[in-house]
């Protein structure tokens, strides 16, 4: 009952524009990501500069 309620009123402020959700910031960095691996940074070395997880890091380069 509660999840409905909750589900409706997300529906509610989408629809009026007031709730877009969470931004995605690891896809902001996907250009990064696939200049560093170009330059031969290895995979540890990316997300801890970026500060990614390596799920974020594969995606990345699958979109890219």
């Amino acid at each position: 009952m509660m999840k409905e309620r909750q589900v409706e009123g997300i529906k509610r402020a989408q629809a009026e524009g007031k709730y877009k959700g969470r931004v995605p910031t690891a896809m902001k960095q996907a250009d990064k990501v696939k200049a560093l691996v170009d330059a031969g940074v290895s995979r540890v070395q990316v997300q801890e500069q970026l500060g990614i997880s390596k799920a974020s890091y594969y995606r990345c380069l699958k979109a890219s």
